[in-house]
């Protein structure tokens, strides 16, 4: 296990450095496409790396570094830096909530589908659900592609303004928006509910 966590290191130094040289939105695609590609080999190939002991962990310990490389980096600074200032905290702490909830539905359903798949062979259910994971990997390449914009060049200033034109525009009290007195709790609930329309005006949905 301490092996393992090893290769946990050079993934989040490289994502860092990666980050800033080719983008927040190419590394996280990066890790997950490398992810998927390396876990469906293992997969495919899980029983006979299983004979080969020490290369199966240097595998998988790539296999978590790309992990670590990519969305394990880039997760929590993108979901930082697509959200105005005004509502940043809040709609990060939405992202963190439904990661997490993810995470525990993942962990909760490994052991059933195995057996699911395996149907009495551990090994061939293990094979499977390694395949099946590092799709959704190559999934989340996709959806990070296509779907995620990339503010890596983007100021954050321009960011604020933009959301402060687009609130004006709607016809929100902006006279205290910034200037330290804050926005009351009423104005406040309608920036954060609407907030999600301004994201989808910018991707043009």
């Amino acid at each position: 296990m301490l092996l393992l966590n090893v290769f946990y290191l050079p993934g989040s130094i490289g994502g860092a450095l990666a980050s800033d040289r080719i983008g927040r939105k190419r590394t996280m695609t990066l890790g997950f496409f490398a992810q998927g590609i390396l876990g469906i080999l293992m997969g495919v190939f899980y029983r006979d790396l299983l004979d080969i002991f020490p290369l199966f962990v240097v595998l998988y310990g790539i296999f978590m570094m790309m992990g670590e490389f990519g969305p394990g980096d880039m997760l929590g600074l993108v979901s930082a830096e697509i959200y105005p200032t005004a509502i940043r905290g809040t709609a990060y702490g939405w992202s963190a909530a439904i990661g997490k909830f993810g995470a525990f539905v993942g962990t909760s359903a490994f052991k059933p589908a195995i057996e699911a798949f395996g149907r009495g062979d551990a090994i061939q259910g293990q094979s499977r659900v390694f395949i099946l994971a590092s799709g959704l990997a190559l999934l989340g390449s996709i959806f990070t592609w296509f779907l995620i914009p990339d503010y890596s060049k983007r100021n954050l200033h321009e960011e604020d303004e933009d959301f402060k034109n687009y609130l004006a525009s709607h016809g929100y009290d902006l006279s205290n928006f910034g200037n330290g007195g804050g926005l009351d709790e009423e104005t406040m609930e309608d920036v954060e509910k609407h907030s999600g329309a301004f994201e989808d005006e910018k991707k043009g949905f």
